[in-house]
């Protein structure tokens, strides 16, 4: 017995298996630039796609919020005092002269020399509470430039698209090691495949398919 099979006319393919070695063109090791604090949060697994700019990790911050909300109104409060203080200044001045002119209203030499230490006075205040105000301006916003870099520093971001080729075991709530790589992120768009089988380079050309 026999039965019948249709076939078609196609070309033979030769199947081979080149082994390669296999290279990354484009990568970022993440590592964190501080050591000794909390992992707080991981925001990636491996194999997630992610985007330049995408949050990866994050250290814990504790009370850095608190922190940075009180600097915070404590620079918009003396900034505004500051601004204040010429209003406050000129007001203080005219009503020391209108009090002086009410009580002598025949003013003399000496009157006026009076009038003038008076006013020096009232600058002298009014130039140590600005200084004052400065000083605290100044030592408020260092304090807020150092929160601001540990709360940068304590945060990793993508700075390419790519996939998620690695990440370390047990990361989220360990604590950090500066220097040491946490994750890997590689660009999957190019890749590199490097064989020593010369004897099958000619089967490789540009647009070529391959599994």
């Amino acid at each position: 017995s026999y039965s019948l099979v249709a076939v078609t006319k196609e070309d033979v393919i030769l199947t081979k298996s080149i082994s390669a070695t296999y290279m990354q063109l484009k990568e970022q090791e993440v590592a964190f630039n501080v050591g000794g604090r909390r992992v707080a949060k991981v925001h990636v697994n491996p194999g997630d796609s992610v985007k330049k700019g995408d949050l990866l990790v994050e250290l814990a911050e504790d009370n850095t919020q608190e922190q940075f909300d009180e600097l915070t109104y404590r620079i918009a409060k003396n900034e505004l005092q500051l601004k204040y203080l010429d209003a406050a200044e000129k007001s203080e001045i005219e009503n020391a002269y209108n009090g002086f002119v009410y009580n002598d209203p025949d003013i003399d030499e000496d009157d006026v020399k009076k009038l003038q230490k008076n006013q020096d006075s009232i600058n002298q205040s009014y130039r140590y509470r600005r200084e004052d105000y400065n000083d605290e301006l100044e030592f408020d916003r260092q304090k807020l430039n150092k929160l601001k870099n540990e709360q940068a520093s304590g945060r990793i971001y993508s700075t390419m698209d790519g996939i998620v080729y690695n990440v370390a075991d047990n990361l989220e709530g360990s604590t950090s090691k500066a220097g040491t790589v946490i994750m890997t992120i590689v660009d999957d768009t190019n890749w590199l495949f490097s064989s020593t089988a010369m004897e099958y380079k000619d089967l490789f050309k540009e647009g070529t398919a391959v599994d």
